[in-house]
C-alpha cells in the first residue's frame, strides 16, 4: 500500500479488507465501521483472490494513469472499476462478486483488459 500512496499523490487509498459487509458508500464516507479479520489469500471456494481498485470521483485521464502505475508497481491480478450511483449502496462483497463475474465473462471471451 505504501508504494501506491507514494506513487499516486493526491489520491486517497483505503484498504477495504475486512469491510466487505459494509456498503461502498459507508466505506467512502468513513462511517464508524469495524474491520473483520480475514486470513489467507484464497477465497472460500479456493479460487485466487483478486485485488480490487474501485475509483470514486476521478477523471478518466487520472484513472488511466493510475491503472498503468498500479499494474507496473505491484504485480497481482487486478480488477479495476468505478463507482456508480447504483453500486454505491451495494455491500462491498456483493460488488466484488459482480466484478469477478464480469471479469471472468470478458476473460473467457478473450477480451483481456489487464
Amino acid at each position: 500500500m505504501d508504494i501506491l500512496r507514494e506513487g499516486i499523490p493526491g489520491i486517497e487509498i483505503i484498504d477495504c479488507r475486512g469491510f466487505e459487509q459494509y456498503s461502498v458508500e459507508s466505506i467512502l464516507k468513513g462511517e464508524e465501521i469495524e474491520k473483520e479479520l480475514s486470513f489467507g489469500r484464497e477465497s472460500a471456494d479456493g479460487n485466487e483472490v483478486y485485488c480490487f481498485v474501485i475509483f470514486d470521483g476521478l477523471e478518466n485521464e487520472l484513472i488511466g494513469r493510475t491503472v498503468s502505475f498500479i499494474k507496473k508497481a505491484v504485480w497481482r491480478r487486478w480488477i479495476f472499476a468505478t463507482t456508480t450511483e447504483n453500486n454505491l449502496s451495494w455491500k462491498l462483497r456483493d460488488l466484488q462478486k459482480e466484478l469477478i463475474e464480469e471479469h471472468n465473462y470478458f476473460e473467457t471471451r478473450g477480451d483481456k483488459s489487464d
